[in-house]
């Protein structure tokens, strides 16, 4: 009787400690302020023109942390006509800081007088300003100065024929562009084409 109270004594002594354990984990997650919490990182993420003639894009970037306030970050996005990895401090450009949004930690901004026909590097950073922390996401790039198009769904009538769709988005800072369609029996195999047709943008 001895021996077996003494097990049952450790195996609950055991289930305190980690429920304890677990309980302070998400205590730690509940309280606020703006110390570093677990499992922050961020995203570099899309990008697109700020203006007609391209010399203006907008870079985005979004902060992944489960309890911190918005208000303890600060996001800029930098850039560079040159890759530097995650060594943020290499580029030789940014843009911020940004406050991220409250719901999504979102944050924005744009870079201006950029050249088109040039490829951009760039990567989002957070800097934490209770723990002076820095965050970095990803190496993303653009060449601007290319036109964006986008193929829309496609209506078919019959076995025969259909009707293909698509949204020239932005003509890259051109006056105009020639688009047409590539079609194809699979993804690898588009051997045919429709006539090409001279489109401005809707921008």
């Amino acid at each position: 009787m001895g021996v077996t109270a003494l097990r049952r004594g450790r195996v609950k002594s055991k289930k305190l400690v980690v429920a304890a354990t677990i309980g302070l984990f998400i205590l730690t997650l509940l309280l606020p302020g703006c110390n570093k919490p677990f499992f922050e990182k961020v995203d570099t993420r899309t990008w697109g023109y700020a203006n007609k003639e391209a010399t203006a894009v907008t870079m985005c970037g979004d902060i992944f942390c489960p309890r911190l306030p918005h208000y303890c970050y600060e996001g800029y996005i930098y850039y560079d006509t040159i890759s530097h990895g995650a060594d943020f401090s290499a580029y030789r450009w940014h843009c911020g800081p940004v406050q991220p949004s409250p719901l999504f930690k979102t944050f924005c901004c744009t870079a201006r007088n950029l050249k088109r026909g040039t490829t951009y590097y760039y990567i989002a950073v957070a800097y934490n300003k209770a723990t002076e922390d820095w965050l970095t996401g990803e190496v993303k790039s653009f060449k601007n100065g290319i036109p964006i198009v986008l193929t829309s769904a496609t209506k078919s009538y019959g076995a025969s024929w259909g009707i293909l769709k698509g949204n020239l988005q932005h003509t890259g800072g051109a006056s105009s562009c020639k688009v047409w369609f590539e079609y194809g029996t699979s993804e690898n195999n588009l051997y045919k084409q429709t006539a090409k047709q001279t489109l401005t943008s809707n921008w």
